[in-house]
């Protein structure tokens, strides 16, 4: 698509594994909608895609250097977190991309105990009511946020007009100044509450890897092409891939 941050086929050869720890069907969110909406989407940039549900399997999995790229769905269950948050931790000291996802509360354990691995100074919490869309051409229709997309300008935000935050949602616990917040909301437009941050960007330009935040997992299943989330996640994982960094970087060393 010409509005995508990336080309089609632009990521061949590029690994993305996806631990989809929420007991999807359980809630009434299939595991196969999710996968009919995420994989045709990062197919078409060149990337290859794994669902893994087991929390073991996928430590095991990112550490061996096939991924370049780790989407964390969390769960409410905490027990196996710990694992999961080292395996995250190393990967992205690697040089590898986190994108994690939370949503209402208690549905955030698993992005939690990787934020706290990774020494971030917020945590997920609560439940803001959310199923309303951000953005600057958001459709009449449509149910409008008071909130808004800080960075249009962000690569994340490339093209991207409507974004869904996602059915109920939580917010970060306080501000943490390695994190751009990307887009805001929770409430719908004209509520008094303040909007919270819903999508967070830290790139620690480094060697360690990009981490995309996102407090509302159910737009990955509600909304996902009327929301926008569709271009979202393309281009999420096109940013994730740092490629712009290293190109960077080659470019330095040659000087």
């Amino acid at each position: 698509d010409d509005f995508d941050l990336a080309r089609p086929n632009a990521f061949k050869g590029v690994s993305i594994l996806i631990g989809t720890f929420l007991d999807c069907d359980r809630y009434n969110l299939p595991l196969r909608q999710m996968k009919q909406n995420l994989e045709p989407r990062l197919k078409e940039k060149g990337f290859s895609v794994s669902f893994v549900e087991n929390e073991s399997k996928f430590c095991a999995l990112l550490n061996s250097p096939k991924y370049r790229i780790a989407f964390v769905i969390s769960s409410s269950s905490d027990s196996q977190t710990s694992g999961v948050a080292t395996a995250c931790a190393r990967f992205y000291q690697r040089g590898g991309g986190l994108f994690l996802f939370g949503d209402n509360d208690p549905f955030y354990t698993h992005a939690n105990a990787v934020l706290r691995k990774l020494g971030t100074s917020f945590a997920l919490q609560g439940n803001n009511r959310g199923c309303n869309f951000v953005g600057v051409d958001v459709p009449a229709r449509l149910d409008r946020s008071n909130g808004e997309i800080k960075l249009p300008d962000h690569p994340i935000m490339t093209g991207i007009t409507t974004l869904y935050e996602g059915d109920t949602i939580s917010y970060p616990s306080a501000t943490d100044a390695r994190y751009d917040v990307l887009a805001t909301g929770g409430f719908k437009r004209g509520d008094s509450r303040s909007p919270q941050p819903m999508v967070l960007a830290h790139d620690p330009r480094d060697g360690c890897g990009r981490v995309a935040v996102d407090v509302g997992s159910t737009k990955l299943w509600c909304e996902f092409q009327t929301g926008g989330t569709d271009r979202y996640i393309a281009n999420v994982a096109a940013w994730l891939t740092n490629v712009d960094y290293l190109m960077e970087q080659v470019r330095q060393d040659k000087r």
